[in-house]
């Protein structure tokens, strides 16, 4: 999945919050996600490529 699947769902689930704390804590949760899946992407890369040898 990338961001521009995951983006819409995100938004559909949450409604709109005037709070900026809120706000920033979603957008963090995001950037979190984002950074989990890219990094297991990585590592799943890496291990493909050790395996491959």
């Amino acid at each position: 999945m990338n961001a521009a699947e995951i983006t819409p769902a995100l938004m559909t689930r949450q409604p709109p919050s005037t709070n900026p704390e809120i706000r920033r804590t979603g957008r963090a949760v995001f950037a979190l996600a984002i950074a989990t899946c890219s990094m297991s992407m990585a590592i799943v890369t890496a291990l493909a490529i050790l395996l491959q040898h």
